[in-house]
């Protein structure tokens, strides 16, 4: 699509059969997104997407196989989020995933003077006894500091136990 409001939008490619054919979406939220996904999500003001990372977990008793999608963007406003969306693999036979939400995990400001937030990465264990949804686990990179000779980084990092409802606060 046009998209002049947005120099890159994050999005996904799907085939059922092999690689013959492919079908290609957006990640809901993107400037030119009028689905009922984009009022409920929390990167709608993101003007750029990027940086996405995949993992999949196997269905459990209470969900089917889902994928999460982690990402980062900047808003107009010159905010820098990471976020996780969770997208469910229905197994109907259409081949097609089912957009379930979006979680924003952190917002920064994307200047010398503030939090750039980069290098999201992302990985589920397998359900068990103690954690029947799995264990999602996503981190990302922090780069902060007062001025562009003075840059720290630090690596903080989430975790949903609960199948990408909810994730807990960062943790250096």
């Amino acid at each position: 699509p046009n998209m002049p409001l947005a120099s890159s939008w994050c999005g996904y490619s799907i085939t059922n059969n092999g690689g013959k054919t492919w079908k290609s979406n957006l990640l809901p939220g993107f400037p030119q997104d009028t689905s009922p996904d984009k009022a409920t999500s929390p990167i709608r003001d993101m003007i750029q997407c990027a940086d996405p990372v995949l993992a999949a977990a196997p269905p459990n008793a209470t969900d089917p196989a889902q994928i999460y999608y982690g990402g980062l963007g900047q808003t107009k406003d010159v905010l820098n989020k990471v976020f996780v969306a969770t997208f469910a693999d229905p197994d109907d036979g259409t081949g097609a995933l089912k957009y379930v939400r979006t979680i924003q995990i952190d917002v920064g400001k994307y200047s010398f003077q503030g939090q750039v937030l980069d290098k999201p990465a992302i990985t589920v264990d397998p359900p068990s006894a103690g954690f029947p949804q799995g264990i999602v686990h996503f981190t990302y990179v922090v780069f902060d500091g007062k001025s562009a000779s003075d840059f720290r980084t630090k690596v903080l990092y989430v975790r949903s136990t609960d199948g990408g409802r909810t994730f807990s606060k960062p943790v250096k």
